[in-house]
């Protein structure tokens, strides 16, 4: 949550205009945010609004502040703005995923277990050889190199996903999902919860 330079804390947005993805992880996290700066929805005014508007919206006056993602947090903190509140304050709620078919995990489970070897071998990869392998992905994307950062995001090693799927871990897919659902069903998206155990399967994770 970024903001505009004269607002220091949650607490001030009380009776201000916050920008945020409504009707999805935008609008949960702003409600995160809001609750544990001790206010409520109904003390603000939410307006939907996508992250590459807020920095020219906090700068036009619209909105007081406003949910982003990079590159637009640091437009807006090299305008004077400042940072609120980020999803380090809301672990494991602000997740990607990658989802298969049903039909493919059950007519190719072994093509899924080397997909996901893969992707687990090159964030080790990366994170031995950072500038080795930032100079593949600027050439492989036709960028430039100092556009290959993964500013606020966190890739997940083998044991940082083993503990995702880790049903009592606090900041698992279990509970992640299930507060998703909560949210939708309290917002009429989702008539009931989802079966859960269904739709997260660690079972394709690999062993090392």
């Amino acid at each position: 949550m970024v903001a505009k330079p004269a607002i220091t804390g949650i607490a001030e947005l009380r009776g201000k205009v916050i920008g945020a993805t409504l009707g999805g992880f935008g609008e949960l996290f702003v409600e995160r945010m809001l609750e544990a700066g001790g206010l409520t929805r109904a003390e603000v005014t939410l307006i939907n609004t996508d992250s590459n508007l807020v920095p020219d919206q906090l700068r036009a006056g619209v909105i007081d502040a406003g949910q982003a993602w990079e590159p637009y947090v640091s437009r807006v903190v090299q305008a004077g703005g400042r940072v609120l509140y980020t999803s380090r304050e809301t672990p494991g709620l602000i997740i990607d995923t990658l989802q298969f078919r049903a039909s493919v995990l059950r007519e190719r489970p072994e093509d899924v277990r080397a997909f996901l070897r893969a992707i687990v071998r090159a964030v080790e990869h990366w994170r031995a050889h950072p500038e080795e392998d930032n100079a593949i992905i600027a050439q492989a994307l036709a960028i430039p190199l100092d556009e290959v950062q993964p500013l606020g995001l966190k890739l997940l090693s083998l044991a940082d996903n083993r503990r995702a799927f880790d049903r009592n871990d606090p900041t698992s897919l279990y509970q992640s999902a299930r507060a998703y659902a909560d949210f939708y069903i309290r917002t009429a998206s989702l008539a009931r919860l989802p079966d859960l155990d269904a739709l997260i399967d660690p079972a394709f994770l690999p062993a090392e």
